[in-house]
């Protein structure tokens, strides 16, 4: 067997390894910001996924206070209807009230007048037995001017039958007919004087009893106008209070109404706040989604230029 002498493998040549070298490096390096590339977007991509589900909370937040705010505005409107009804049936009330504090004040002005004439009976009571009395004092004085009229006239009609017999008359017989005439004349006087104020006593008892009768019944006409008064002034104050009792509702539903318009626009702002934080959000996504679609076309970028053959 013949021995044969093999030469040594040739060597590649130092700009060859030095390519080649370089070309290792810049595939490892290109592989690092790969990997790089693809974690930064697998965390772009996980951002964005928890901004776009926050979003989709701050939009479920915002329906959900959306919904809350347009229930407390029917409510707030129930309230404000009711409150109206209330201050509608106040209204009712308080015009069934002014025509029974209107019974109420004629009603007062008739026991004033009441009142005033049971004074005025009193006073002419009082002037009336004055009168009677006087009356009978006068009466008493011409009955017995009356008597005494009566008994001169007597004492003249003997006189005169005394003196008149003979005939012709004599100056005395004519004197005593003069003086039975003036005699029989006051009689006349006294006697009327004494009619007429008997005529006045019994009208002035008329009057007296009139009065007494019309004083009897004045208590019992003022008791009647009193009980009347109290009926109305149990019905006034029963109206006064429904009256206060439906203002008083009236305005605790307005209080309500307007807690609830508070609570409405506080709702309102955070729904205002929750828009402007979910526009941020998308924002945010947006931005991250534009990152991400960067990263990738420079991968995709630097992956078609690794594939590519070598020089």
């Amino acid at each position: 067997m013949t021995a044969t002498q093999l030469s040594p493998p040739a060597r590649p040549s130092q700009a060859y390894q030095d390519k080649y070298d370089q070309a290792k490096a810049n595939q490892a390096d290109l592989e690092r910001k790969q990997k790089e590339l693809t974690a930064e977007a697998n965390s772009l991509k996980a951002q964005q996924a928890s901004l776009e589900r926050q979003e989709a909370q701050l939009q479920a937040q915002k329906r959900q206070l959306e919904q809350e705010q347009a229930q407390l505005l029917d409510q707030q409107a129930v309230l404000r209807r009711q409150a109206a009804r209330l201050r509608a049936q106040r209204r009712a009330l308080e015009r069934q009230l002014a025509p029974l504090q209107a019974q109420q004040a004629q009603l007062r002005a008739q026991a004033r007048q009441l009142r005033r004439r049971r004074a005025q009976i009193r006073g002419q009571r009082v002037a009336l037995q004055a009168a009677i009395r006087a009356n009978l004092r006068a009466q008493a004085a011409l009955t017995a001017q009356v008597a005494r009229a009566r008994v001169r006239v007597r004492v003249l009609e003997r006189v005169v039958l005394r003196l008149c017999r003979a005939a012709p008359p004599t100056p005395a017989c004519q004197r005593a007919k003069d003086a039975l005439t003036a005699a029989q004349a006051s009689l006349a006087r006294a006697q009327q004087a004494l009619a007429a104020k008997k005529a006045a006593l019994a009208s002035l008892k008329r009057q007296a009893a009139a009065l007494a009768r019309e004083a009897a019944q004045l208590p019992s006409q003022a008791a009647a106008l009193a009980r009347r008064e109290a009926r109305l002034a149990r019905q006034a104050a029963r109206l006064l209070r429904q009256a206060r009792a439906l203002a008083a509702q009236a305005a605790a539903l307005q209080r309500q109404a307007d807690a609830l318009s508070a609570q409405a626009a506080a709702l309102r702002r955070q729904a205002d706040q929750l828009r402007a934080e979910g526009a941020s959000l998308q924002r945010q996504a947006d931005a991250l989604q534009a990152q991400a679609n960067a990263s990738r076309s420079g991968s995709n970028r630097r992956r078609r230029r690794r594939s590519r053959p070598s020089s």
